[in-house]
Parts: structure tokens; sequence; C-alpha cells
């Protein structure tokens, strides 16, 4: 792809999922170096969204955005990493399972949130996935998103909000239709991909948003 564009006069910026989840980025630099050696004077600029899911998808549809209005590269960068900065992904798996088999997290810590029903409250830091909070039962992990959000609202205004799930589309309206009563806006429900989803499980439920400031 790289080669295909570079050589129809195109500069090219890929964002791409976070380095510390996937080797694409590095397939990414790879490739860059290779097609640079046949089109040294051309531009090929990588960016790892330190994320994934639609917290990379806003960086990438932002950038497009800036890039149809005529934004330069240089230009085109700053503002996907300044959204890079602004984007959150907090999650609810429904079981500890599928965490358990990627390595996710101990055994045995896995064995006794699973006896007192406790929901580990999962976000995207840095580029990697952290315990945001523990609480019991998915409705009070539910609770506890909001109240973050609500919290990030207030200090940096919205400018996206998404809910994404994992095979359980219905959980997904009802979220959105909640969330969408109570920040007073449109919220889409969104499934996530087989290759993320299968390291947290079906029946997850998690928001995507971006502050404004």
């Amino acid at each position: 792809v790289f080669r295909e564009l570079v050589a129809k006069g195109y500069d090219v910026l890929g964002i791409f999922i976070s380095s510390q989840m996937s080797g694409t980025h590095d397939s990414a630099k790879s490739a860059k170096e290779m097609v640079l050696k046949e089109f040294p004077e051309s531009r090929i600029e990588i960016i790892d969204s330190k994320t994934n899911c639609m917290a990379l998808g806003i960086q990438v549809v932002e950038a497009a955005k800036a890039a149809q209005l005529g934004k330069s590269m240089d230009e085109v960068m700053e503002i996907a990493l300044d959204i890079r900065k602004k984007v959150r992904f907090y999650f609810v798996p429904a079981t500890l399972d599928y965490l358990i088999k990627g390595g996710r997290i101990g055994g045995a810590s896995a064995l006794i949130g699973s006896l007192l029903s406790i929901r580990p409250i999962l976000y995207v830091n840095d580029g990697v996935t952290d315990v945001f909070a523990k609480v019991r039962g998915s409705s009070k992990a539910k609770d506890k998103i909001i109240e973050k959000l609500q919290e990030d609202v207030k200090r940096f205004g919205l400018k996206h909000l998404m809910v994404h799930n994992i095979y359980d589309y219905q959980q997904g309206l009802e979220f959105a239709a909640r969330l969408s009563r109570q920040f007073k806006r449109e919220v889409e429900s969104m499934s996530i991909g087989p290759v993320i989803g299968a390291h947290v499980g079906p029946g997850a439920i998690g928001i995507v948003y971006c502050t404004d400031k």
C-alpha cells in the first residue's frame, strides 16, 4: 500500500494499533524503510495510536478530515497526536476466563474475582491494558464508567462518545441509550472485532470517548 501511494505522488500517514498490543506498528515501520529506499524523495509517517478499537478509529477519522481540508502533513500529524492524548477506552469483561487464557491477569486473582462477583474495569493506559477499578457486579461497573466519564466531561468537555460491545448487541444498545439520555447526544453502539474480542470475550461492554481539551 505504501509503495502504491507514494508511486502516485502522495505523502502517507499511517496510524496503527498500539505497538505494545500488536506487531503491526513495527511491521509498518519496516515497510516504510523498504519503500523509502525505492522512493527516497517520498514522505511516509507512522504514528503509534497507543490504543485500539475506535479509540484508534477516532484518531484516524480526525486525521482524515484534516487531510481533506487541505492541511499539511505536519498539521495532520499534530491533530492526530492531539487526539491521541484525549481519547479514553474503558471496558468491562463479562468473564475473566479470556483474560486468564490471554495471560492478562494472574489465575489466583481471577479465581478470587469470580468467587466474589468482582468485575474489573479495564482501560487502555499509554498503550497497554490496565485495571482502572474493581467493583461488584456489572451494573456497578457501568455506573463507575459513567462516573469517570462525567468527571472528564466536566473538566475537559466532550467531542466523541460511543459504546463498544462484544457479541452482545442488545446490551450495547441499552447502554448507548442510557448514555444518550444522560449526556443529551446520540450515542452509537459498535461491535468489537474478533481479534480484540478474543482477548476479552463475549458479553464485554465499554465506552470510547474523546474530550474537547
